[in-house]
């Protein structure tokens, strides 16, 4: 810890290996694909979407500076890796927590790892293995769960959270909507970002938009212009109606797709007049960052950083190779 954040642990984040090397599990080989994927959206069948507003609005990155003096604002991501063994596999994630600060931003970051396998036989070896038939999609709930922990311990009340990802995707979409009431009971406010979706649930939905476009992201980028927001989108899940959101695209540069903003419509009649400061003071922090190969507001991209550092403050290929494990990683960049 220092004066500008702090690393915790989970409790078992170190004895598991000891449990490991007891348990003799065997050389790491590698993995593919171990990067998790949260579903965009799930099929359009589904769901229905209708016009939200009907304005195209032309944001104002000098109005979004001042605003920033005006709100709390913080940013979450986290950075992920699998490490898979003949036996099971160690699922390594750091979440990171950025807060704005009269001088800086501070971070809160959280460690943790999860021994699954699917044999019975090795699980039984401890209480800190875990035995699963699907392990990644155990994981999923586990990570959503601990997201969610993470979140309403880390950030301070009356806060506007930027958090990187969608508010709906199939597997956990449940933990996220538990986890934004939770959020919002503490007056903790999240925005999701979304980028390179290939969402087309405009272009399929909307009557006079059907057939005309590849997807929304081209919708989005043919209709805008720089420092513009589109219309504003209900979306409403046909079988289980607490599934909704609302949505909009902002477009930050040129040469870039434009982004998906999303919130849960009680997140926007919670803020109800503060949207249009928040827009501009979005793009505003998409410009503060200034890299257009990551366009993303400045707080997730802080985030997203300090969770990259927290991973490999770790060490955590050292503490598998004293429990006897050989590691061959193949690292995913975070969830999606």
């Amino acid at each position: 810890m220092n004066d500008n954040g702090y690393i915790a642990y989970h409790k078992d984040f170190e004895s598991i290996f000891q449990d490991i090397k007891r348990a003799k599990i065997g050389k790491l080989v590698p993995s593919e694909g171990s990067t998790i994927s949260i579903d965009d959206f799930f099929a359009y069948s589904e769901a229905k979407v209708d016009y939200f507003d009907d304005e195209i609005k032309s944001l104002d990155p000098s109005k979004g500076k001042k605003a920033i003096e005006e709100f709390s604002i913080g940013g979450f991501d986290e950075s992920f890796a699998e490490f898979s063994a003949i036996e099971g596999s160690i699922f390594n994630t750091a979440y990171s927590y950025v807060h704005l600060t009269e001088d800086d931003w501070r971070s809160y970051n959280w460690l943790s790892n999860h021994f699954i396998s699917r044999s019975k036989l090795v699980a039984d070896k401890s209480e800190k293995l875990i035995h699963n038939l699907d392990p990644n999609s155990y994981f999923k709930q586990v990570y959503a769960r601990e997201r969610a922990d993470f979140l309403v311990d880390a950030v301070p009340s009356n806060t506007i959270l930027f958090f990187d990802g969608p508010i709906i995707g199939n597997q956990i979409t449940h933990y996220t909507m538990d986890m934004v009431d939770k959020l919002q009971a503490k007056r903790i406010f999240p925005i999701f970002f979304v980028k390179n979706s290939n969402s087309n649930m405009v272009t399929d939905e909307i009557k006079d938009l059907k057939h005309k476009f590849n997807s929304d992201i081209h919708w989005a980028n043919e209709s805008l212009k720089v420092s513009q927001c589109s219309q504003w989108f209900h979306y409403e899940d046909r079988v289980n109606k607490k599934n909704q959101k609302l949505f909009c695209y902002l477009k930050s540069f040129n040469d870039v797709s434009a982004q998906r903003i999303e919130m849960h419509p009680s997140t926007y009649h919670y803020l109800n007049n503060e949207v249009e400061k928040i827009l501009n003071m979005i793009i505003y922090l998409m410009f503060e960052n200034g890299d257009k190969r990551n366009p993303q507001v400045r707080p997730i991209a802080i985030a997203e950083k300090y969770a990259r550092e927290t991973r490999k403050y770790s060490n955590v290929q050292k503490l598998m190779k004293e429990s006897g494990l050989i590691p061959t990683m193949n690292e995913g960049r975070g969830f999606k």
